[in-house]
């Protein structure tokens, strides 16, 4: 039989970590998708502020499915280039988080204009992410969203 990891998005509880963690045990749910932790995003916490957050975690016996990031939250015409530097460092912080998995968008289209215009954009965007990801043995996990390029089954298909 497969086995599967129950978690949930901590702070959708509470801001702080320790609140978080008070419920989830309750619960009997023993990890977390960690997206804000103490009132700010872990995408923004350095590597060492991550490896802190992670060893308060074991001590309680909580493990990271994911981490939950703003990776692909732009805009498809933004400057990329500054936003691969945040998901180079989002991988570093999942590897200190002992987790595998980054939950990530493919990017918000203009208003009114055609997605489909923006596909070879997306698609090499993605695919150089995805690539950083897996060198660094770090998978690329797509949520969509209202607006952004995967947010119909026939794009998410093509992603």
């Amino acid at each position: 039989m497969a086995e599967f990891i129950l978690t949930g998005f901590g702070d959708e509880i509470d801001a702080a970590l320790d609140v978080q963690m008070d419920v989830m045990e309750k619960l009997d749910i023993h990890y977390i998708e960690t997206r804000g932790i103490d009132g700010k995003n872990i995408a923004d916490y350095a590597p060492a502020e991550a490896k802190a957050v992670f060893a308060r975690m074991q001590a309680r016996g909580f493990g990271v499915s994911a981490l939950g990031s703003p990776i692909g939250k732009i805009g498809i015409e933004d400057d990329f280039a500054p936003h691969f530097e945040k998901f180079k460092r989002a991988v570093e912080i999942a590897k200190k988080l002992h987790t595998t998995r980054i939950r990530m968008f493919s990017f918000y289209i203009p208003e009114g204009k055609n997605p489909e215009i923006y596909h070879d954009t997306v698609i090499e965007r993605i695919q150089k992410m995805v690539d950083y990801g897996e060198a660094n043995g770090v998978h690329c996990c797509h949520e969509n969203e209202k607006g952004i390029y995967g947010d119909t089954l026939k794009r998410v298909e093509k992603l």
